[in-house]
């Protein structure tokens, strides 16, 4: 016949007592600006956790190399935002002017339609 056993591991206090628990204690909050247009508002405090700390990474990395970030979206609600280094700042802007153009065209293309009917 079997019998079950029931293991229970308990921790030890002096080696609880050495954890401890940091709570990440920056803040990203979505807001807006005085003419009503979306931002995102950080707060970056520095602390031990490995969150604040990429945090400030992101934010000095803004601050540092450049001040434009790309935005990609993963999914339906995720979205990744990283700065974009001066070394690719003028593959962006080739990027941009491209968009920029096929978003006039459309534009165009759609008053011609409109201005049809």
């Amino acid at each position: 016949m079997l019998y079950p056993f029931l293991f229970i591991f308990v921790v030890p206090r002096p080696i609880q007592a050495g954890i401890k628990h940091i709570n990440m204690q920056s803040r990203a909050t979505f807001d807006l600006d005085h003419s009503n247009a979306p931002i995102i508002r950080t707060e970056i405090i520095s602390t031990p956790d490995v969150r604040d700390k990429i945090a400030k990474r992101f934010i000095e990395a803004l601050g540092h190399t450049s001040q434009w970030c790309g935005i990609l979206p993963i999914s339906e609600t995720e979205y990744m935002i990283f700065p974009i280094g001066p070394h690719e700042l003028k593959e962006q802007a080739k990027q941009m002017l491209h968009r920029a153009a096929e978003l006039e065209r459309q534009v165009l293309s759609y008053g011609e339609i409109a201005g049809q009917q």
